[in-house]
């Protein structure tokens, strides 16, 4: 055999034996650059602000006392059944809202509209949606402007003087992403919502009314991998729920044919789950509330309040507007 073909064989031989029966070298993890670690840590800031305030937006629920008779109502603007006789209303909630969570400021306005569906003598159900505008400008410099939506359903059952409340929610969000001199747009993130509350009601003297309550809910967002410039930015899901706790006073004003209360609230918050202490408040912390409603039976109920949220916890506060409007058709 030529020295010509013996030197190719054994080429051929080392070149299968090193690529089919040698272990394959393990590639070598590129280490995330300061900017691509940056981007990451707003994104999650970001997100993670946006469900605290959203998850506090939802409307709160109580009973009417008997001006309406034995009505389930919500406040913010939220839907109301007349359980000796269906009414049927169509109702709005506004609200607005500023937070600062490490640093970065957060903007968020959001409105909800819904209506009853079904009414029966012991509670309701309902069909909701909800739309919010929500920006963002972090500590590195960039922003996010995001729109989005969420629809679902409620339902309120009543038992004597304690309410249940439960909703279900789900939708996306479009996302315009700014930082390093480059802009991305139409970033996608999917999310929802589910919450539960259960409330009592005890009538105090001169018609003041007391109603505690205590409730639990859980949010999931899920922000799809972008690049942003020469940054790639991995995909990114915060899950996080609250419990809470507190009280509402009502105490009764009028103002000629029309009635009204001010409203005066405590809550004491606690938050928890994967994200907590990352991207999301961790622990507990306390919200204020201070409200006026008025209304007109059977024709109309308009509200208005202001509140602090994050007392107690230094990474977080929040203040807003909450604004509703109840129509009955």
């Amino acid at each position: 055999m030529k020295l010509s073909s013996i030197l190719l064989h054994s080429t051929l031989v080392l070149f299968v034996s090193i690529g089919v029966g040698a272990p394959a070298m393990a590639q070598e993890v590129e280490p995330k650059s300061q900017q691509q670690i940056s981007q990451e840590k707003s994104t999650g800031t970001f997100l993670g602000s946006r469900i605290s305030n959203i998850l506090f937006s939802q409307s709160d629920r109580l009973t009417r006392p008997e001006d309406f008779g034995d009505d389930i109502q919500t406040t913010q603007g939220a839907g109301v059944a007349d359980l000796e006789g269906y009414s049927g209303p169509i109702w709005v909630s506004l609200s607005a809202r500023r937070s600062t969570l490490r640093g970065d400021d957060m903007d968020l306005d959001i409105v909800t509209v819904g209506g009853d569906v079904i009414s029966a003598p012991d509670g309701i159900f309902g069909v909701m949606f909800q739309g919010d505008v929500s920006t963002q400008d972090a500590t590195d410099g960039g922003s996010f402007d995001a729109t989005g939506y969420m629809a679902g359903f409620y339902g309120i059952s009543q038992l004597g003087s304690v309410t249940f409340d439960l909703r279900l929610s789900a939708g996306e969000t479009s996302n315009d992403i700014s930082n390093f001199g480059a802009r991305v747009d139409d970033v996608k993130s999917e999310r929802w919502l589910a919450a539960f509350q259960v409330l009592s009601t005890e009538e105090l003297p001169n018609g003041v009314l007391l109603v505690p309550n205590g409730g639990f809910s859980w949010f999931e967002d899920r922000m799809e991998a972008y690049t942003i410039g020469a940054t790639p930015v991995e995909e990114e899901t915060i899950r996080y729920g609250q419990a809470n706790f507190g009280s509402r006073a009502f105490i009764p004003i009028s103002l000629g044919a029309t009635q009204g209360d001010v409203i005066l609230a405590a809550s004491t918050i606690y938050g928890f789950g994967p994200s907590a202490g990352e991207e999301v408040p961790e622990g507990v912390r306390a919200r204020l509330d201070l409200g006026v409603e008025f209304y007109n039976a059977d024709v109309w109920q308009a509200s208005a309040g202001v509140f602090f949220d994050g007392v107690g916890l230094e990474e977080y506060e929040a203040t807003g507007l909450d604004l509703g409007v109840t129509l009955w058709f």
